[in-house]
């Protein structure tokens, strides 16, 4: 809810600290008196459209600020989370507004500066303002949708609309990479058949290139090399076995049975391993290096034929094997094609006939539930002096480039306000008292729907009296007890249902001309209310009019 409201250099406030309740508050005065400036306030506080204009006399600024306690729940706080904004659901949400001598405006939340742009979005989730800003709230189309679902109890369908559409657009998806790789490699086959037939025959190896770089530094030292590995062959096999006498010394001392010695038995024992290891290795060097040039020959051939291949390819040599193992899956899709492709083309079908069967399913529900909601709304007209107006929610099927994970509907809300004029969407209805009044309507049938805590009427009273007016009135309570109203009137009926009531007087002092909101008593209150009913000359008849109105 709105809990306070501060107001500062704004036309003809001065300043002004505005507390509120909850439930239902009217505010009345003298036309004329500046109630029009309280909602300008607002409006600028939540993101509207600021003017120069509006800064009272000759000060440079003029600001509001509007403190709001709201649910835990409420859809604010992920607003506020998209854009890396920290409030806790215990503190108040305070939103600031101040208009520059300059024409420019700046804008806070919690004393952290925010964009006038995210000031507005966290706004429409704030208050609804009904009788001056046509495109708030209930006006604008692009709710209209999700109102209808939520009237309907719609979303558990919704979410099997909605699964169902992000699986056909994977299975769009799949098919047209599908259909795209295909077509490349078709392109390609011919390319792609004699790169895969040089790489098959080349068998290349991921770390063969290192393995074959490291062999012909070797071999090219090999003849220089290989006369000194053969003498160093015969030094280590010049008695025997290299590890002969290693082997005899171990024996010895196992013979001797004496734990102390283990320690040299180990040593031996390891020792003898080694020379015969590296025995071995010397001996795989002689044996390796008969050749030397020949071997070195066929190693640069393949080390050469690696490269090569590599460098055509502008790949890595170890990347070679990868490569290989692409192109044939490639290859392997040219030949198994179409058998393929016709298996992503069923996937695509089976998953697009799924949405259209949920979308369809929720479609008739949607149809079924506007209607409920129309009729609905239709039922609160008459007694708000609105019998000739009509009231539809229109849901479409649009054409498949319009389908969407919310469904293949456009859900409209319509009126007409008049018998025998055309319906026309409730966006482009001209403001007024009639509108207003129709959206009292929307909002008693929709109020448990909406996650705007707070409802502004202006203007909800123009052109009726009496029994409409208390049927007004009647709505206007009815409402408030899911959200809190504010409400401008002139009608002593529905001012006389308020919880609370403020009056919006203006006064000269000094040559300036104030604007202020003051609360009123239970005596204040039926004067004021004696007033609206006698136009402003309270009599005894108005006052005891007054007294029946209030419950006296």
């Amino acid at each position: 809810m709105l809990r306070f409201l501060s107001i500062n250099n704004v036309v003809l406030i001065d300043k002004l600290d505005w507390s509120l309740d909850s439930g239902l508050s009217v505010l009345t005065g003298e036309t004329g008196a500046g109630k029009s400036i309280l909602l300008d306030s607002l409006g600028l506080a939540l993101g509207a459209r600021s003017e120069r204009g509006l800064i009272r006399g000759d000060n440079d600024k003029c600001s509001v600020t509007a403190e709001f306690d709201l649910s835990p729940d409420h859809p604010v706080y992920s607003i506020l989370r998209e854009n890396d904004i920290e409030v806790s659901s215990d503190e108040p949400l305070i939103l600031r507004r101040s208009v520059h001598d300059g024409g420019y405006s700046k804008a806070y939340l919690n004393d952290e500066p925010i964009g006038v742009r995210l000031l507005k979005r966290i706004g429409n989730t704030l208050v609804e303002i009904h009788g001056q800003f046509e495109n708030h709230g209930l006006m604008n189309p692009a709710v209209h949708k999700d109102l209808v679902d939520s009237f309907g109890c719609l979303q558990q369908e919704k979410q099997i609309v909605k699964d169902s559409y992000y699986a056909w657009v994977e299975a769009k998806t799949a098919l047209k990479e599908f259909e795209d790789k295909l077509a490349k490699a078709k392109e390609e086959e011919e390319y792609l058949t004699h790169n895969v037939d040089e790489l098959e025959k080349l068998a290349p190896v991921e770390g063969e290139e290192l393995e074959l770089a490291e062999r012909r530094k070797i071999l090219m030292n090999a003849e220089k090399n290989i006369g000194t590995i053969k003498d160093a062959y015969a030094a280590l096999n010049k008695y025997g076995e290299p590890n002969a006498r290693v082997r005899e010394a171990e024996n010895y001392l196992v013979r001797a049975g004496d734990d102390s010695l283990s320690g040299l038995i180990d040593r031996l024992s390891k020792l003898g391993d080694e020379l015969s290891e590296v025995s071995y290795e010397v001996e795989q060097l002689v044996y390796g290096f008969e050749n030397p040039a020949a071997d070195l020959e066929v190693t640069e051939e393949r080390l050469f034929a690696l490269r090569g291949v590599a460098r055509k390819h502008q790949c890595h040599v170890d990347e070679l094997p990868a490569l290989l193992e692409k192109m044939q899956s490639e290859l392997s899709a040219i030949t198994h094609g179409d058998e393929a492709l016709a298996g992503y083309q069923a996937a695509e079908k089976a998953a697009r006939a799924a949405y259209v069967n949920a979308a369809t399913v929720l479609h008739d529900q949607r149809v079924e539930a506007a209607s409920q909601m129309a009729s609905q709304v239709m039922m609160e007209l008459p007694p708000l002096k609105l019998e000739k107006a009509r009231f539809v929610v229109d849901v479409e099927k649009q054409d498949q480039e319009h389908w969407h994970a919310d469904g293949m509907d456009k859900v409209l809300f319509t009126v007409s306000m008049n018998p025998g004029s055309d319906l026309v969407p409730l966006y482009k209805t001209a403001s007024g008292g009639e509108l207003a009044r129709l959206m009292l309507a929307l909002k008693v049938i929709l109020s448990k729907l909406s996650p705007v805590p707070v409802m502004v009427f202006d203007e909800v009273d123009t052109g009726i009296s009496g029994a409409t007016a208390a049927a007004v009135g009647e709505r206007l309570r009815k409402l408030s007890s899911d959200v809190q109203v504010l409400v401008i009137t002139h009608s002593p009926q529905v001012g006389a249902v308020g919880q609370h009531h403020f009056k919006v007087k203006k006064y000269d002092e000094n040559d300036q001309t104030f604007t202020t909101v003051t609360p009123l008593s239970d005596d204040d209150r039926l004067y004021e209310i004696a007033r609206l009913l006698s136009a402003d000359e309270i009599t005894d008849v108005s006052l005891e009019a007054a007294r029946q109105l209030l419950g006296k």
